[in-house]
């Protein structure tokens, strides 16, 4: 369980997981060491998962998204087809969800054309994929992965 201490600093790394433990510890009322110990136990209980840097896309090449659904042959069979997919480094994340599709997918590339050898030779090749369909981004209005974390 985490407390209301814990989440403060979750809230502040989320924003900059570059802010040194002595200003965190500043922001919340403790020793830059405190900081360090809850840090340490936030991460051996699987809370903090990791420490990625966020990059701009379109400053590394990659200006074309896609959300792609993958209808399956056999659902009994999603773990399986879910691991094969996770292997490929243009998809960026996999949903299980309710609906004909069982898979939702978020595909990057540098350009459609890419996209489309991706979808045709990595993803539409996997065993158990019957079908799949792709909404292509225009515009990405506002994207994060900063969880909104309540008091209680």
């Amino acid at each position: 369980m985490i407390d209301k201490i814990d989440r403060k600093i979750l809230a502040i790394i989320q924003k900059n997981n570059k802010t040194s433990y002595a200003e965190i510890g500043k922001q919340v009322g403790m020793a830059a060491s405190a900081i360090f110990d809850r840090m340490r136990k936030l991460e051996k209980k699987g809370v903090v998962i990791g420490h990625e840097a966020r990059l701009d896309s379109r400053a590394v090449n990659i200006s074309f998204k896609s959300y792609v659904y993958v209808e399956l042959d056999n659902t009994s069979l999603v773990e399986d087809t879910a691991k094969k997919l996770a292997a490929l480094d243009n998809v960026l994340e996999i949903h299980f969800i309710s609906g004909s599709d069982a898979l939702l997918l978020k595909v990057v590339a540098k350009d459609i054309k890419e996209f489309s050898d991706i979808l045709a030779k990595k993803i539409a090749v996997v065993s158990n994929i019957k079908n799949t369909s792709s909404n292509i981004v225009l515009e990405t209005i506002k994207e994060t992965s900063v969880l909104p974390l309540s008091e209680n």
